[in-house]
Protein backbone atom coordinates (compact mmCIF):
# COMPACT_ATOMS: atom_id res chain seq x y z
CA UNK A 1 0.00 0.00 0.00
CA UNK A 2 3.10 2.07 0.94
CA UNK A 3 4.70 1.53 -2.36
CA UNK A 4 1.69 2.62 -4.34
CA UNK A 5 1.35 5.51 -2.84
CA UNK A 6 4.67 6.59 -3.08
CA UNK A 7 4.73 5.33 -6.93
CA UNK A 8 1.75 7.68 -7.67
CA UNK A 9 3.13 10.78 -5.60
CA UNK A 10 6.70 10.50 -7.71
CA UNK A 11 5.12 9.49 -10.84
CA UNK A 12 5.67 11.12 -14.21
CA UNK A 13 3.53 14.75 -14.17
CA UNK A 14 3.94 14.18 -18.36
CA UNK A 15 2.12 10.80 -18.26
CA UNK A 16 0.13 11.85 -15.73
CA UNK A 17 -1.31 14.62 -17.90
CA UNK A 18 -0.93 11.92 -21.24
CA UNK A 19 -3.53 9.85 -18.98
CA UNK A 20 -6.17 12.42 -18.06
CA UNK A 21 -5.99 13.21 -21.56
CA UNK A 22 -6.51 10.47 -23.04
CA UNK A 23 -9.35 9.78 -19.72
CA UNK A 24 -11.16 13.05 -21.37
CA UNK A 25 -11.43 12.16 -25.28
CA UNK A 26 -12.66 8.74 -24.45
CA UNK A 27 -15.08 10.58 -22.29
CA UNK A 28 -15.69 13.51 -24.94
CA UNK A 29 -16.47 10.58 -27.91
CA UNK A 30 -18.42 7.98 -25.70
CA UNK A 31 -21.75 8.00 -24.14
CA UNK A 32 -21.92 9.15 -20.53
CA UNK A 33 -25.00 8.83 -17.74
CA UNK A 34 -24.94 12.80 -17.68
CA UNK A 35 -24.99 13.71 -21.30
CA UNK A 36 -28.12 10.97 -21.65
CA UNK A 37 -29.40 12.81 -18.80
CA UNK A 38 -29.41 16.29 -20.38
CA UNK A 39 -30.76 15.02 -23.64
CA UNK A 40 -33.65 13.48 -21.89
CA UNK A 41 -34.01 16.67 -20.38
CA UNK A 42 -33.88 18.24 -23.47
CA UNK A 43 -36.55 16.62 -25.28
CA UNK A 44 -38.92 16.90 -21.87
CA UNK A 45 -38.35 20.57 -22.29
CA UNK A 46 -39.58 20.52 -26.13
CA UNK A 47 -42.73 18.51 -24.71
CA UNK A 48 -43.05 21.83 -22.08
CA UNK A 49 -42.68 24.32 -24.91
CA UNK A 50 -44.98 22.47 -27.22
CA UNK A 51 -47.58 22.62 -24.44
CA UNK A 52 -47.00 26.26 -23.87
CA UNK A 53 -47.14 27.49 -27.69
CA UNK A 54 -50.96 26.10 -27.32
CA UNK A 55 -51.79 28.15 -24.42
CA UNK A 56 -49.95 30.88 -25.40
CA UNK A 57 -51.69 30.95 -28.99
CA UNK A 58 -55.11 29.88 -28.38
CA UNK A 59 -56.39 32.74 -27.02
CA UNK A 60 -54.66 34.94 -29.54
CA UNK A 61 -56.55 32.29 -32.46
CA UNK A 62 -59.62 33.04 -31.13
CA UNK A 63 -59.13 36.71 -31.03
CA UNK A 64 -58.77 36.41 -34.55
CA UNK A 65 -62.52 34.93 -35.28
CA UNK A 66 -63.00 32.00 -37.56
CA UNK A 67 -63.62 29.77 -34.39
CA UNK A 68 -65.94 26.58 -34.71
CA UNK A 69 -67.85 24.99 -31.58
CA UNK A 70 -67.00 21.32 -30.77
CA UNK A 71 -68.55 19.25 -28.55
CA UNK A 72 -66.63 16.23 -26.45
CA UNK A 73 -68.14 14.44 -23.02
CA UNK A 74 -70.85 17.26 -23.37
CA UNK A 75 -68.60 19.70 -23.08
CA UNK A 76 -68.41 23.03 -25.96
CA UNK A 77 -65.52 24.75 -26.46
CA UNK A 78 -64.14 26.82 -29.09
CA UNK A 79 -61.33 26.09 -32.01
CA UNK A 80 -60.18 27.36 -34.44
CA UNK A 81 -59.26 26.17 -38.12
CA UNK A 82 -55.51 26.98 -37.70
CA UNK A 83 -55.31 24.80 -34.26
CA UNK A 84 -57.41 21.76 -36.22
CA UNK A 85 -54.54 22.26 -39.23
CA UNK A 86 -52.02 22.04 -36.77
CA UNK A 87 -53.58 19.28 -34.66
CA UNK A 88 -54.00 17.18 -37.81
CA UNK A 89 -49.89 17.70 -38.75
CA UNK A 90 -49.09 17.01 -34.75
CA UNK A 91 -50.63 13.79 -35.09
CA UNK A 92 -49.17 12.72 -38.04
CA UNK A 93 -45.67 13.64 -36.95
CA UNK A 94 -46.47 11.36 -33.77
CA UNK A 95 -47.35 8.83 -35.77
CA UNK A 96 -44.31 8.41 -38.88
CA UNK A 97 -41.32 9.60 -36.27
CA UNK A 98 -41.45 6.54 -34.31
CA UNK A 99 -40.91 5.00 -38.00
CA UNK A 100 -38.00 7.37 -39.03
CA UNK A 101 -36.12 7.45 -35.64
CA UNK A 102 -36.27 3.23 -35.92
CA UNK A 103 -35.06 3.19 -39.64
CA UNK A 104 -32.57 6.57 -39.20
CA UNK A 105 -31.27 6.86 -35.65
CA UNK A 106 -29.04 9.68 -36.58
CA UNK A 107 -31.77 12.50 -37.01
CA UNK A 108 -33.25 11.14 -33.66
CA UNK A 109 -31.77 14.45 -32.65
CA UNK A 110 -34.45 15.83 -35.10
CA UNK A 111 -37.24 13.40 -34.57
CA UNK A 112 -37.37 13.86 -31.37
CA UNK A 113 -37.61 17.09 -31.10
CA UNK A 114 -40.19 17.10 -33.07
CA UNK A 115 -42.38 14.36 -31.42
CA UNK A 116 -41.78 16.07 -28.39
CA UNK A 117 -43.25 19.67 -29.45
CA UNK A 118 -46.28 17.72 -31.20
CA UNK A 119 -47.30 15.69 -27.80
CA UNK A 120 -46.84 18.74 -25.83
CA UNK A 121 -48.74 20.69 -28.30
CA UNK A 122 -51.58 17.81 -28.02
CA UNK A 123 -51.36 17.22 -24.72
CA UNK A 124 -52.18 20.88 -24.19
CA UNK A 125 -54.93 20.70 -27.15
CA UNK A 126 -56.87 18.57 -24.70
CA UNK A 127 -56.83 20.07 -21.85
CA UNK A 128 -59.33 22.64 -23.20
CA UNK A 129 -61.88 20.25 -23.09
CA UNK A 130 -61.52 20.23 -19.26
CA UNK A 131 -63.94 21.58 -16.96
CA UNK A 132 -62.94 24.09 -14.25
CA UNK A 133 -63.05 20.92 -11.58
CA UNK A 134 -60.88 18.99 -13.51
CA UNK A 135 -58.07 21.14 -14.17
CA UNK A 136 -56.02 19.48 -11.20
CA UNK A 137 -55.97 16.04 -13.43
CA UNK A 138 -53.16 17.24 -15.35
CA UNK A 139 -51.19 18.65 -12.69
CA UNK A 140 -51.81 15.26 -10.42
CA UNK A 141 -51.03 13.01 -13.34
CA UNK A 142 -47.72 15.18 -13.73
CA UNK A 143 -46.84 14.46 -9.74
CA UNK A 144 -47.46 10.91 -10.28
CA UNK A 145 -45.69 10.09 -12.98
CA UNK A 146 -42.31 11.50 -11.35
CA UNK A 147 -43.64 9.20 -8.46
CA UNK A 148 -43.90 6.31 -10.64
CA UNK A 149 -40.22 7.16 -12.37
CA UNK A 150 -38.88 7.78 -9.52
CA UNK A 151 -39.96 3.94 -8.04
CA UNK A 152 -39.13 2.59 -10.88
CA UNK A 153 -35.42 3.85 -10.92
CA UNK A 154 -35.02 3.37 -7.16
CA UNK A 155 -36.07 -0.59 -7.92
CA UNK A 156 -33.94 -0.78 -10.68
CA UNK A 157 -30.69 0.95 -9.41
CA UNK A 158 -31.03 -1.43 -5.93
CA UNK A 159 -31.44 -4.64 -8.09
CA UNK A 160 -34.53 -5.14 -6.60
CA UNK A 161 -36.41 -5.08 -10.41
CA UNK A 162 -33.62 -6.92 -12.51
CA UNK A 163 -33.74 -7.07 -16.61
CA UNK A 164 -32.85 -10.06 -18.53
CA UNK A 165 -33.76 -11.57 -21.46
CA UNK A 166 -36.45 -12.89 -20.02
CA UNK A 167 -38.14 -9.82 -18.79
CA UNK A 168 -37.74 -8.74 -22.47
CA UNK A 169 -39.14 -10.91 -23.85
CA UNK A 170 -42.16 -10.82 -21.22
CA UNK A 171 -42.68 -7.31 -22.29
CA UNK A 172 -42.93 -7.81 -25.78
CA UNK A 173 -45.52 -10.63 -25.48
CA UNK A 174 -47.12 -8.64 -23.22
CA UNK A 175 -47.29 -5.38 -26.16
CA UNK A 176 -48.09 -7.57 -28.95
CA UNK A 177 -50.67 -9.03 -27.06
CA UNK A 178 -52.34 -5.78 -26.12
CA UNK A 179 -51.60 -4.34 -29.70
CA UNK A 180 -53.37 -7.80 -31.69
CA UNK A 181 -56.28 -8.42 -28.83
CA UNK A 182 -56.94 -4.33 -29.44
CA UNK A 183 -57.21 -5.12 -33.44
CA UNK A 184 -59.19 -8.01 -32.81
CA UNK A 185 -61.94 -6.73 -30.67
CA UNK A 186 -62.13 -3.28 -33.00
CA UNK A 187 -62.86 -5.94 -36.55
CA UNK A 188 -65.09 -7.74 -33.77
CA UNK A 189 -67.64 -5.05 -33.44
CA UNK A 190 -67.97 -4.48 -37.01
CA UNK A 191 -69.48 -8.15 -37.35
CA UNK A 192 -72.70 -8.26 -36.53
CA UNK A 193 -72.88 -11.69 -34.53
CA UNK A 194 -69.53 -10.61 -32.11
CA UNK A 195 -71.06 -6.96 -32.22
CA UNK A 196 -73.67 -7.46 -30.02
CA UNK A 197 -71.53 -9.22 -27.60
CA UNK A 198 -68.27 -7.13 -27.75
CA UNK A 199 -69.78 -3.52 -27.37
CA UNK A 200 -71.76 -3.60 -24.14
CA UNK A 201 -68.10 -5.24 -22.67
CA UNK A 202 -66.10 -2.51 -24.21
CA UNK A 203 -68.55 0.34 -23.67
CA UNK A 204 -68.43 -0.45 -20.05
CA UNK A 205 -66.38 2.05 -17.62
CA UNK A 206 -64.97 -0.14 -15.82
CA UNK A 207 -63.50 -2.11 -18.72
CA UNK A 208 -62.04 1.12 -19.41
CA UNK A 209 -60.77 1.53 -16.07
CA UNK A 210 -59.12 -1.44 -16.07
CA UNK A 211 -57.53 -1.35 -18.98
CA UNK A 212 -56.09 2.02 -18.10
CA UNK A 213 -54.40 0.42 -14.77
CA UNK A 214 -53.05 -2.11 -16.80
CA UNK A 215 -51.48 0.57 -19.45
CA UNK A 216 -50.08 1.96 -16.56
CA UNK A 217 -48.35 -0.93 -15.50
CA UNK A 218 -46.79 -1.51 -18.94
CA UNK A 219 -45.62 1.76 -19.54
CA UNK A 220 -44.40 1.46 -16.13
CA UNK A 221 -42.36 -1.73 -16.87
CA UNK A 222 -41.00 -0.37 -20.07
CA UNK A 223 -38.97 2.41 -17.52
CA UNK A 224 -37.23 -0.45 -16.26
CA UNK A 225 -36.28 -1.37 -19.99
CA UNK A 226 -35.35 1.83 -20.46
CA UNK A 227 -33.04 2.13 -17.66
CA UNK A 228 -31.44 -0.73 -18.49
CA UNK A 229 -30.52 0.45 -22.26
CA UNK A 230 -29.06 3.51 -20.89
CA UNK A 231 -26.70 1.67 -18.18
CA UNK A 232 -25.98 -0.69 -21.11
CA UNK A 233 -24.92 2.17 -23.76
CA UNK A 234 -23.17 3.79 -20.91
CA UNK A 235 -21.00 0.62 -19.24
CA UNK A 236 -20.09 -0.72 -23.47
CA UNK A 237 -18.51 2.48 -23.69
CA UNK A 238 -21.40 3.50 -27.07
CA UNK A 239 -20.26 6.36 -29.22
CA UNK A 240 -21.61 9.59 -28.16
CA UNK A 241 -24.64 9.70 -30.54
CA UNK A 242 -25.96 7.00 -28.95
CA UNK A 243 -27.07 9.18 -26.19
CA UNK A 244 -29.88 10.34 -28.58
CA UNK A 245 -31.11 7.15 -28.59
CA UNK A 246 -31.49 6.30 -25.27
CA UNK A 247 -32.83 9.94 -24.49
CA UNK A 248 -35.12 9.36 -26.85
CA UNK A 249 -36.76 5.89 -25.51
CA UNK A 250 -36.45 7.46 -21.98
CA UNK A 251 -38.31 10.29 -22.80
CA UNK A 252 -41.27 8.65 -25.25
CA UNK A 253 -41.29 6.07 -22.21
CA UNK A 254 -42.33 8.75 -19.87
CA UNK A 255 -44.62 11.05 -21.77
CA UNK A 256 -46.39 7.72 -22.82
CA UNK A 257 -46.77 7.00 -18.77
CA UNK A 258 -47.59 10.37 -18.62
CA UNK A 259 -50.60 9.78 -21.25
CA UNK A 260 -51.53 6.87 -19.30
CA UNK A 261 -51.59 7.82 -15.92
CA UNK A 262 -53.69 10.83 -17.49
CA UNK A 263 -56.11 8.76 -18.94
CA UNK A 264 -56.45 6.91 -15.91
CA UNK A 265 -57.46 9.74 -13.67
CA UNK A 266 -59.93 11.28 -15.84
CA UNK A 267 -61.71 7.94 -15.80
CA UNK A 268 -61.52 7.69 -12.20
CA UNK A 269 -62.86 11.08 -12.19
CA UNK A 270 -65.67 9.96 -14.22
CA UNK A 271 -66.66 7.39 -12.32
CA UNK A 272 -66.48 9.21 -9.21
CA UNK A 273 -69.33 11.78 -10.70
Amino acid sequence: MTETKTARSFANPVLQRLQNAVRQELTSTTATYSGIAAKTAFFLVMAIIGAALFICLHPIWLASGNALDMVAEGIMVQITVAELIIAGIALLILFISPFIALFNQRLLAVVGTLYCLCEGYLIAWTSIFLTPDMQWIPWCALALTILIAAVMLVLYTTGIARVGHRFRSFLMVVILTTIFGSLLVYVGTWIPGIRNVLLPIVQDPLTGFIMSIVFVIIASLFLLSDFNMVQTTVENGLPKQYEWTAAYGLAYSLIWLYLKVLDLLLRANSRKN
